[in-house]
């Protein structure tokens, strides 16, 4: 699709107040909020880090081509992505895994469970130090 043609389709289909903030916000809070880079993000969709820039900060349209890449990696819409939808929250599939493993541990008997807690605070502990 041309740039031309496209630019007067979303003029005409984005409403008048958008939910959310315009694309290259959105793009630049789903990012953040993912922890990714810009670097990162371009890697995985497959794009210049000039590129994820340009859509941040100046882009007033979302690069049609890249938009269900953007969707994948972001884990969100294309209606969220574009401001048609309000943006969800998703919950990251490793906290997912990890309340899975952890709901597990509630069939485990008291003595069991409390031994792993002790040793997971001991990891934690550990790592704190290491970083101080």
């Amino acid at each position: 699709m041309h740039a031309k043609v496209f630019c007067a389709i979303m003029t005409t289909l984005m409403p008048k107040k958008p939910v959310d903030k315009s694309f290259g916000k959105r793009l630049t809070l789903l990012r953040k909020e993912r922890g990714m880079t810009m670097k990162e993000l371009a890697e995985k969709v497959g794009t210049s880090l000039r590129a994820i820039h340009y859509y941040e900060k100046q882009s007033k349209y979302p690069p049609v081509p890249l938009l269900p890449k953007f969707s994948k990696e972001l884990n969100v819409s294309i209606e969220e992505l574009i401001g048609f939808k309000s943006i969800k929250s998703k919950p990251d599939p490793e906290d997912v895994a990890l309340l899975k493993k952890l709901k597990k541990v509630k069939s485990l008997p008291q003595r069991d469970r409390d031994a792993l807690f002790h040793y997971i605070n001991a990891l934690a502990a550990k790592n704190r130090s290491r970083k101080s």
